[in-house]
């Protein structure tokens, strides 16, 4: 076998072979075709190889030293000395300022073009920019895909990275937007962010100043001293660049808390139940359009609670400082006395006012509140005691002003006493007759209030039954002894004998020397 070929052909071998390897070391014939034959030319096989060649160069143009937001400008890729072209795509890239990579262009293979020379060209690309694209990155790529049997990943070759100068004009943004509630006699600040390439200058227009406040326009920043209602109105900042400018207003509301907040028709007493009427006086408040006036108690344990609210007059579009009265129906409970009651005027004026809200309180009224007694007696209901024992009754009774008690108890025995001294009664050695209800009456000047006690006397004969067994007991006792002694005496009397009595012999002492 052999090889046929304009660049490394080989002649028929001498020999039978197995293979026969074409080879050449510089290939430079883009339309060469090897042909491997046997002998006679009985077989032959035309091997198809593609030549290819990355471009010369890839590079850029048409890319300003600036360019404006929204206008469209066109750069060129061009591509020197590729092959082959029917094989190159050819892609634009963008990187923002994060380095995220976006095909923003491309250009498929030239079919229809089976040229297998090197071959130069170029290729476009219509970009508008937008701001975010300032200082982002552009370049094109030329990229040869040749196939599974081609080199992996495919080769390619990019221009230079250019760098994007992008002019916008400012956009404007304050702090905070749209409107801003501030009480008068507060200081306001405003800041103006502006973001723009070239950066920006700021120009501020703003309602007259007050002939207390001073306003301070200094670049993106206004400031605005002891702010009267008279500065209430739009506040208007313009930046400006070469590119174009932008404006933003805020609406500044100067809101004026009450002058005085007040409570009239406090009685120095109340009486349990009764209601009354008290009134809450706000003078000179603005706007009174976001008003809330609360009524507010507060126990002695100092737990405040709501009792009573007014809410705005939305339909009042009075702007200037107007005064109001408001008014709380109020019914006193015993627990009320010695609480605190007050009335709270307070601005709600959305996210964007003050926060907390801007409020002012009339003083703190304490509450006297008169109430009947409510009483109690210790032990209640009913009370079982012994004949001849000591009772004692507590009656407790709470009330204002502190009443006064009496007692109406059943008649004193013979030998007992009662004594019904304030609150307490007392009875030493309760009779049976003594038993019946004993009720005590606690009185003030509001009313009065009872409590009976069922007093029940219980007689036990445990005593007699003693004093009956001690009694016999000694009747018994006499009544043996006296019989012992008598027949003792009446047995005894001249009864002695003296026989077998011997004299008493004398005991001798023993010799002394």
């Amino acid at each position: 076998m052999g090889w046929e070929a304009t660049e490394g052909g080989l002649s028929l071998s001498d020999t039978e072979l197995p293979f026969m390897l074409w080879t050449v070391n510089r290939l430079t014939e883009w339309l060469i075709k090897p042909v491997c034959f046997t002998d006679g030319g009985k077989c032959q096989k035309t091997l198809n190889i593609t030549v290819y060649k990355l471009p010369t160069k890839v590079s850029m143009s048409g890319l300003p030293d600036q360019m404006f937001e929204g206008r469209q400008y066109e750069f060129k890729c061009h591509v020197q000395e590729v092959a082959p072209v029917n094989s190159l795509y050819v892609s634009f890239y963008k990187a923002s300022t994060y380095l995220i990579k976006t095909e923003i262009g491309s250009h498929p293979p030239q079919i229809m073009n089976t040229t297998k020379e090197p071959t130069s060209g170029e290729y476009t690309l219509q970009f508008t920019p937008s701001r975010g694209d300032h200082e982002a990155q552009l370049w094109c790529s030329a990229r040869l895909e040749l196939g599974e049997e081609g080199p992996q990943p495919s080769p390619k070759k990019e221009s230079e990275h250019l760098t994007l100068n992008v002019l916008y004009k400012p956009n404007i943004s304050v702090t905070p937007e749209g409107s801003s509630e501030i009480k008068e006699g507060d200081n306001l600040s405003l800041r103006c962010q502006a973001e723009g390439n070239p950066t920006p200058s700021y120009r501020w227009v703003v309602p007259q100043a007050g002939p207390t406040s001073i306003t301070r326009a200094e670049g993106s920043v206004v400031n605005v001293t002891h702010i009267a209602r008279s500065q209430a109105g739009n506040y208007t900042c313009i930046a400006t660049n070469e590119v174009g400018n932008s404006t933003w207003t805020v609406d500044v509301k100067v809101t004026e808390l009450p002058t005085k907040v007040s409570m009239s028709g406090l009685p120095d007493q109340m009486v349990e139940g009764r209601q009354y009427e008290f009134k809450c006086h706000v003078q000179e408040v603005a706007p009174v359009n976001s008003l809330y006036v609360s009524f507010y108690k507060a126990s002695a344990n100092l737990i405040k609670t709501e009792i009573g609210s007014h809410p705005p007059q939305i339909m009042n579009t009075t702007k200037e400082p107007t005064s109001g009265e408001y008014t709380l129906q109020f019914t006193p409970s015993r627990g009320d006395h010695g609480a605190q009651l007050w009335c709270s005027a307070r601005l709600e004026l959305g996210k964007r006012g003050p926060q907390p809200s801007s409020k002012k309180e009339s003083e703190h009224l304490t509450l006297k509140v008169l109430y009947k007694p409510n009483i109690s007696v210790t032990p209640e209901g009913s009370s079982e005691i012994k004949e001849g024992d000591n009772l004692s009754l507590r009656c407790q009774a709470e009330g204002n002003p502190t009443p006064s008690y009496r007692w109406v108890v059943p008649q004193a025995g013979p030998t007992s006493i009662t004594r019904a001294e304030g609150s307490v009664v007392n009875v030493t050695h309760i009779a049976r007759s003594q038993a019946g209800n004993y009720t005590c009456i606690a009185t003030n000047e509001v009313g009065n209030s009872t409590w009976t006690v069922d007093v029940k006397v219980t007689v036990t004969y445990l005593h007699i039954i003693v004093g009956l067994v001690f009694a016999g007991v000694v009747i018994l006792t006499m009544f043996f002894g006296s019989f012992y002694l008598y027949n003792y005496k009446h047995n005894r009397t001249g009864s002695y004998q003296l026989k077998n009595m011997l004299p008493r012999q004398r005991q001798k002492k023993p010799f002394e020397p």
